[in-house]
């Protein structure tokens, strides 16, 4: 079969994008008509955010400030969640529709709105993309691919090769439906990681199960390869099969409690680069202080740019590098092996490139180190510039290579999406509390920093890394219950939710999982609180039931004395619920249980 002429469909599956998508560029240089197309997963039986209303303890209902102020601060109709009680079961199966492929239900008030941008792009070079509706999972995508490529008449399909196990499940199934139907399946490199999950091995061959020799083996002389400029997308055919409208898409994915995401975000490839943009200006240069504060804007947001591929993770390589280079810093200095402040995973529990987690152990501390350390001070290495954004470009960098360990991972161990990495956590004794969920998902467990956490995910699909850090482990060692139900519902809540960044996050932070944090590290969510909001900023924007109270008690308002509650309005079990468990206690509990594992292996 000739390379040229002829209609060539090319599936954009999460490269939504035209700067540096290899997919595109190979499509186009085909010649002949070019029909982009993507797929809507029309099927979302893993959404559990619409459950009738549950009231907690002490007349506190979940998710409802006082006077009718929702969770976000808002009105109620905002979308707070005090709809009820989360079923389990929808808890479980929403992990299954994750093994699928299937997005949440946050995650597809941006892939809608991702198509719509995209769509608008192409319609401004004389092109179209064509959105059809399909069932989660690799028959669906089967079916619904080879069945456009045989309307449209086409020769041959080019897609991206997928890195996760439902991408890769759905590789095989198209390639098959698409042979049966005589038509060509040209899969080309991804530009979604920096390097493919399957090209590093240890020295015995095996993969990486700790991030910092991965890392070593992955960024020693590493240069990702410079990102393409957007091809010249010949036209569509002819004749273009229907798809859905953007208003189908509308209709299909918003819902009343996402009526504040559009204020926090932007999707689409414009969107992705002004982020990219406020990270190089305003971010990186006190990013290593401040991206451990919800109170300030320290985090990059690209997370979910880089998810559904609005922004391939070379051009933000690249980009980081040529601010460095501007201001005369060495890139290769900056990637060494990260202290403890500065490492962790990205997304699930941390949230992608940028925002990941803080590890308690040490990392080695080998030359690569030193260079880091002496880029981080300045020393003879600046032409220009400031230490600060050497070394907040030092751990941003390192956050992208968290992001290619966790793909790495899940590669090689594609059940970790459900099951602990480490065998002996299949014996933890976790416990079965239903209110205590429903409590954690809708932010009043009576400790306000875990609440503002909780609460700000609902109103925005995100949360600020350490408090994905925090409230994950209030729900797996204050409350005893499993990372899979957390796991679950960051799935069907951010609208950056990444199956290897999940799977690692959550399985990092309950200690089951590779590189992970010991099991007995146990975060008190009143310390943390304090360090990380020291004025209560934080909570005081997402608990606004408390924002009388002065800093000193903002973070335990159940220590305060009985005047300062009564002036700032605060009556605890009445406008604010009192802590469902005590701390200490919980942490001998979960010490306690983890006995159970020990004894296991």
């Amino acid at each position: 079969m000739d390379d040229q002429g002829g209609v060539t469909i090319v599936w954009l599956r999460r490269d939504l994008r035209l700067l540096d998508n290899p997919a595109l560029t190979e499509a186009s240089r085909l010649g002949g008509p070019l029909l982009p197309v993507a797929l809507w997963p029309h099927d979302d039986a893993a959404i559990a955010r619409t459950t009738p209303g549950v009231t907690l303890g002490g007349g506190v209902t979940a998710g409802v400030g006082p006077a009718g102020v929702g969770p976000d601060g808002g009105s109620p109709d905002r979308g707070s969640p005090d709809r009820g009680s989360p079923d389990r079961g929808a808890m479980t199966n929403g992990l299954g529709a994750a093994r699928r492929g299937a997005p949440g239900a946050a995650a597809r008030w941006w892939l809608a709105r991702s198509l719509i941008a995209l769509g608008d792009d192409l319609r401004r070079r004389e092109s179209a993309l064509v959105v059809r509706a399909a069932d989660s999972g690799p028959d669906g995508a089967a079916a619904a691919v080879a069945g456009l490529a045989v309307e449209a008449g086409a020769r041959r399909v080019v897609w991206a090769r997928g890195a996760d196990p439902p991408q890769r499940a759905e590789d095989e199934a198209v390639r098959g439906a698409l042979g049966d139907a005589d038509i060509e399946a040209l899969v080309v490199p991804s530009a979604a990681l920096l390097v493919a999950p399957d090209a590093v091995a240890t020295s015995q061959g095996g993969p990486y199960k700790v991030f910092t020799p991965f890392w070593r083996a992955v960024s020693g002389g590493l240069r990702p390869p410079d990102p393409r400029p957007a091809p010249k997308v010949p036209a569509a055919p002819p004749v273009v099969p229907a798809g859905l409208s953007p208003a189908d898409l509308e209709r299909d994915a918003v819902r009343p409690w996402a009526a504040g995401f559009g204020d926090e975000w932007q999707p689409g490839e414009a969107g992705a680069h002004a982020r990219l943009a406020r990270l190089l200006d305003d971010v990186l240069p006190a990013y290593a202080d401040d991206r451990d504060r919800p109170d300030l804007e320290g985090s990059s947001h690209l997370s979910p740019h880089l998810h559904w591929g609005e922004l391939s993770p070379r051009q933000v390589w690249h980009a980081v590098a040529g601010r460095l280079a501007e201001a005369g810093f060495e890139t290769e200095a900056a990637i060494g092996p990260p202290s403890w402040k500065e490492a962790g995973p990205t997304s699930g529990l941390a949230s992608g490139a940028g925002d990941g987690l803080a590890r308690g152990d040490a990392a080695a501390r080998g030359d690569a180190l030193a260079r880091t350390d002496a880029l981080a001070r300045g020393d003879g290495l600046a032409r220009g510039g400031g230490p600060g954004l050497a070394h907040g470009a030092a751990a941003f960098l390192r956050q992208l290579g968290w992001r290619e360990f966790a793909h790495h991972l899940l590669w090689h161990f594609p059940d970790t999406v459900t099951r602990p990495l480490r065998g002996e956590f299949a014996a933890f004794p976790w416990r079965d509390d239903p209110g205590g969920l429903v409590a954690w998902q809708h932010g009043v467990t009576g400790y306000p920093f875990v609440d503002a956490a909780m609460r700000s995910l609902w109103a925005t699909g995100w949360m600020h890394n350490r408090a994905r850090l925090v409230a994950g482990s209030f729900l797996v060692k204050d409350l005893l219950l499993p990372w899979q139900a957390g796991a679950a519902w960051f799935w069907d809540t951010l609208v950056d939710a990444d199956l290897a960044n999940n799977s690692l996050g959550w399985q990092w932070v309950s200690g089951c999982g590779a590189d992970a944090a010991p099991y007995f590290r146990i975060f008190n969510p009143v310390t943390q609180g304090r360090r990380f909001d020291p004025d209560g900023a934080f909570v005081r924007r997402w608990v606004p039931e408390l924002a009388g109270l002065p800093a000193e008690w903002v973070h335990e308002p159940w220590e305060a004395p009985g005047d300062v509650l009564a002036a700032a309005g605060v009556r605890l079990g009445e406008t604010y619920p009192a802590p469902i468990v005590d701390h200490g206690e919980a942490r001998s509990r979960a010490l306690t249980a983890y006995e159970v594992v020990k004894l296991s292996r």
